[in-house]
């Protein structure tokens, strides 16, 4: 059964829920999104991915609340995909509900890695992570003068690096306009860690080449 689940060469899987908290509406709310599956896509730059349905879930009158889809990306869409300055967001464009969100950058970067045929990293509780991800570091956003960058080798959990674009000067010699470029990233990056791991450190380094460092303390 959970075979069927797992995403093939060049797809990505997901899970939809129609949540409606109103149980008298169910069925209605249900009735008014038939034809839903005709209607999710994943656009990637110019590339628009459909979203595969399973069959045993539709029928022509009435549809579940829960639906197991995939995505099967071409393989300019997966080129693209991996390409961090090209836009990715999930579309719905149903005539009874229209919606469209970016995915995260550190959601995006976990799934271009399993297109690239990675595997995602576990930390150990308790304790730094150990694996070896290999020598090169990954950009996961880049925003006018400052880059995201997740480490080849994470210190600990949640490890990011906010880094400016070009060569880094040092703290006390970077101009005003870089400097807000940097924390604006570096205060997003801090509270998407916060939220996943409950705290956040940040340190900079003054006299060293510029860089604000993020992570989660091991408890």
């Amino acid at each position: 059964v959970y075979n069927e689940l797992v995403p093939g060469e060049r797809e990505l899987s997901a899970t939809l829920f129609i949540e409606i908290t109103d149980l008298a509406e169910i069925r209605p709310e249900l009735d008014r999104l038939i034809g839903l599956d005709e209607t999710v896509t994943l656009q990637i730059g110019p590339h628009a991915v459909r979203a595969d349905f399973d069959a045993a879930q539709m029928d022509e009158d009435r549809i579940s609340a829960v639906h197991y889809v995939r995505f099967r990306l071409p393989e300019p869409a997966t080129l693209a995909f991996g390409d961090p300055d090209v836009p990715v967001s999930l579309r719905i464009d149903h005539p009874a509900y229209r919606a469209e969100g970016a995915l995260s950058a550190v959601a995006r970067a976990s799934l271009a890695a399993d297109l690239r045929g990675g595997r995602s990293e576990l930390v150990p509780l308790g304790g730094l992570a150990s694996a070896d991800r290999g020598d090169r570091d990954v950009e996961i956003e880049r925003r006018g003068g400052a880059r995201l960058v997740q480490p080849a080798r994470p210190k600990a959990p949640g490890h990011l690096l906010v880094l400016p674009v070009d060569e880094a000067p040092a703290f006390r010699d970077a101009s005003d306009t870089l400097l807000l470029e940097l924390l604006a990233l570096a205060r997003e990056a801090a509270a998407r860690i916060e939220a996943q791991h409950g705290t956040c450190r940040v340190l900079i380094d003054a006299t060293a080449p510029l860089r604000i460092e993020l992570y989660a303390p091991p408890r």
